[in-house]
């Protein structure tokens, strides 16, 4: 996805000399909120981080999606600035989150197998994408990780429900 939105939004809108200062602001916003939603996450539960994180990434999604972004050309800087600091709270809490989600979830020799399976699934769809990235629109693009954000925020959700049905019982 940050491929896209750098050649695809940055470059086709704003020109490629702003590629490199929104990928620096997506950098800082996914350094800050590592450390942020870490913390956090420590105190209301790593399953709420985690969405929150889904979230950001879904915003990013629904963006691409529907042209959002291609707002007039006076906030366009702006609503790109935003836009990268959404990317780059989502990609860096998702995936620190769910490291430390399989960490609490899988016990002993389980947690490395659910590890070594993130990483395959991770490397395969990144394989994926470089292939058939170049032949989709932006905006098959955004529907294709639209799909693929409310298949994780639903299992994120049903993973919550025994979590809040247990919490009730005690």
């Amino acid at each position: 996805m940050a491929g896209s939105f750098t050649k695809d939004v940055v470059a086709s809108s704003l020109g490629a000399e702003w590629v490199g200062y929104l990928m620096a602001l997506r950098n800082l916003a996914g350094v800050a909120s590592g450390v942020l939603l870490g913390r956090w996450s420590d105190s209301v539960g790593r399953f709420p981080c985690y969405l929150l994180a889904l979230s950001c990434e879904g915003v990013m999604a629904v963006a691409m999606v529907s042209g959002f972004w291609r707002t007039a050309p006076e906030r366009q800087h702006a609503m790109l600035l935003v836009l990268a600091t959404f990317q780059g709270i989502g990609n860096v809490g998702s995936y620190t989150l769910l490291r430390a989600l399989m960490g609490d979830l899988f016990e002993g020799a389980e947690v490395g197998v659910a590890m070594s399976a993130m990483g395959l699934f991770a490397s395969v769809a990144s394989t994926v994408g470089f292939f058939v990235g170049p032949v989709l629109s932006v905006e098959l693009k955004g529907l294709v990780l639209l799909g693929l954000w409310v298949s994780a925020f639903a299992a994120g959700m049903a993973a919550l429900r025994p979590a809040a049905a247990a919490r009730k019982r005690l």
